[in-house]
């Protein structure tokens, strides 16, 4: 089984009701946080998906606009977790 949950140190803080974030943890999806997106786009990167899938399991809650807000690099190690998250452990994951 994979892992449940990832935290992801952001290069730039963001700012989530007045108060500066500095990391975001992301929890395994399951498969509510899920509807309406295909699996294909999330295993693909696909941006949108990706921005869709992010808000629903990030901790602390953040929006699609605070997402596109991120740094380039916070947003390649939160797809690298993502893809970790439908991989069985001990099995190697996709590379990027």
């Amino acid at each position: 089984m994979s892992k449940k949950t990832a935290t992801i140190p952001l290069s730039k803080p963001l700012t989530v009701n007045e108060q500066e974030v500095t990391k975001l943890t992301l929890r395994k999806p399951g498969a509510g946080e899920l509807r309406g997106l295909r699996l294909v786009n999330i295993y693909s990167l696909d941006m949108d998906t990706v921005a869709t899938l992010v808000p629903r399991i990030a901790d602390p809650q953040i929006s699609i606009e605070h997402f596109y807000s991120l740094e380039i690099e916070d947003i390649g190690e939160i797809g690298r977790h993502l893809l970790d998250f439908f991989h069985p452990k001990g099995q190697p994951s996709p590379t990027m």
